[in-house]
């Protein structure tokens, strides 16, 4: 279940079948991340499909994220990682107004061309810098509740395991159930 259409294509010439969101639990989601804190929240989005990777996860009974150890951090926002927020075009200005209200510093995503990059869903693509988040949960709502956003690529899942992939080569699994 391809979350973007560009997965998806890249499966369809590789011959791989791809199936729609089913309307019961998905048993199993793999994915990345963008950024992982110490309690395993996380940040997604990065590719611009974070309204599908929202509603795939929460459709899972089991979330496994594959990371690389780089993209570890103590709190979510360290190391100048933004926050993908998906906007209505309609309220993009009051949105942004919105956010650096709450302090983030938030710029229009970019397309390759320097155009506004825009979702598969036709939204608006912002990335937000913020100072380290000490409560994930609450951030997203926050911004959630902001009238035009979609969604936001703070992603607080659980049940989730984490593979921490090293340098190396080798691994840890870390899990947060609750």
């Amino acid at each position: 279940m391809p979350t973007s259409l560009q997965i998806q294509l890249v499966a369809g010439e590789l011959g791989l079948p791809t199936l729609p969101l089913p309307e019961a639990k998905v048993a199993k989601v793999i994915d990345g991340a963008d950024q992982v804190d110490e309690k395993l929240n996380l940040i997604k989005g990065g590719g611009g499909a974070l309204l599908k990777e929202k509603v795939l996860l929460a459709s899972a009974r089991d979330s496994i994220i594959i990371a690389d150890e780089k993209k570890f951090a103590e709190k979510l926002c360290m190391n100048d990682v933004r926050v993908p927020v998906e906007v209505t075009p309609f309220a993009r200005k009051t949105v942004k107004a919105r956010l650096e209200e709450m302090k983030g510093d938030v710029k229009i995503r970019l397309d390759q061309r320097g155009f506004p990059a825009y979702s598969e869903n036709g939204n608006l693509l912002t990335d937000v810098a913020f100072q380290p988040v000490g409560d994930p949960a609450q951030l997203e709502s926050e911004i959630k509740a902001l009238p035009g956003v979609v969604e936001v690529g703070i992603f607080v899942v659980r049940p989730i395991t984490v593979y921490k992939i090293a340098q190396d080569g080798g691994f840890q699994a870390l899990e947060s159930r609750n």
